[in-house]
């Protein structure tokens, strides 16, 4: 047995994977060419909503709706999910008239579904539908029709839904983010609705964990090479900062720079031992921000300019402390 499981995920077992992917992939390039205008009206009649936002569905479908109203939450557009079922034994009265319900299903054929829909247009509560038939019972009463390609769902004689779940799961993340920008959701607003865990710690300012004021390691362009030494060895950064007249920092000296040029140290001034122009981030900018920025350019430190002025370090071993790393 154990010999025979061994050959099948060496041969059928990977291939069955691959073309399970490969269906997934062709569903979500049909979906990529199927966003049109009817998405947008869709989102912005979502963004308008004066109530919540209903998600529903039966089966896997269900779960999809769950995971949108979720998310919306985290965009900060107040969302609940409904099933299709329980709504029809009593939980129809969630429903409001300024209600938009977001309903899932496939075939568009789910009666519950459309009983909920149907329900939802008496109380004047606007509707959309998620679904692969335009010509579907549920498609035929909603006010907007987000149509997922009809296609292979990928599993070869075992028919659970898969390729269909993946783009109705797709269109909700495209209707989420549509509507996040219509109702100018910003990236600070995240940090408010996450306060805990990684997102929460990512989204930080950097004010928060970066080295300023007089722990910050700067020097003017004409300081001496022992002056430079003497201030990255205070502040043991491994780094510092050199500035202008004006006080902008147009350049940064490492302790690798020191070390090459200890020999000479004594004649070179700070303008002769700087890298120009330095990788820097915006003193309004995020921890996360930050991160992206030094994986990039492959470095440990990082200055922090407000309007060219340096205000603040932040170092890889800050990241580590506020367990981002």
């Amino acid at each position: 047995m154990r010999e025979r499981a061994a050959s099948l995920v060496d041969g059928d077992l990977r291939e069955t994977a691959h073309r399970l992917l490969r269906a997934e992939q062709r569903a979500l390039a049909l979906l990529d060419d199927s966003i049109d205008e009817t998405v947008i009206a869709a989102a912005a009649d979502i963004a308008a909503c004066r109530g919540r936002v209903l998600t529903s569905g039966i089966g896997k479908s269900a779960i999809v709706a769950r995971k949108l109203a979720a998310t919306l939450c985290s965009l900060d557009a107040p969302a609940q999910f409904l099933h299709a079922g329980d709504a029809l034994h009593g939980d129809l009265g969630a429903i409001r008239g300024e209600d938009v319900v977001v309903a899932f299903s496939a075939s568009g054929a789910s009666r519950e579904l459309v009983r909920v829909v149907k329900h939802a247009r008496h109380l004047r509560a606007a509707t959309v539908a998620i679904t692969a038939s335009s010509h579907a019972p549920l498609a035929l009463i909603c006010d907007h029709v987000l149509l997922i390609p009809q296609c292979d769902e990928g599993g070869g004689d075992y028919a659970a839904p898969m390729a269909s779940t993946i783009v109705s799961m797709a269109m909700g993340d495209v209707l989420a983010l549509l509507v996040a920008q219509l109702r100018g959701h910003r990236r600070s607003d995240m940090r408010v609705l996450h306060p805990a865990g990684d997102l929460g710690r990512r989204l930080r300012p950097l004010a928060q964990i970066m080295v300023g004021g007089d722990r910050l390691p700067l020097v003017p362009a004409s300081a001496t090479g022992v002056d430079v030494v003497r201030e990255i060895t205070a502040k043991g950064l491994g780094i510092v900062g050199v500035t202008d007249a004006a006080g902008q920092l147009i350049g940064a000296i490492s302790d690798g720079d020191i070390r090459r040029h200890a020999m000479d140290i004594a004649t070179l001034s700070a303008r002769d031992l700087m890298t120009p122009d330095p990788v820097t981030i915006d003193a309004a900018a995020d921890i996360s921000q930050a991160l992206d920025l030094m994986r990039m350019h492959r470095i440990s430190t990082l200055f922090v300019v407000d309007a060219g002025r340096a205000t603040g370090l932040v170092h890889i071993q800050d990241l580590l402390r506020a367990g981002i790393l």
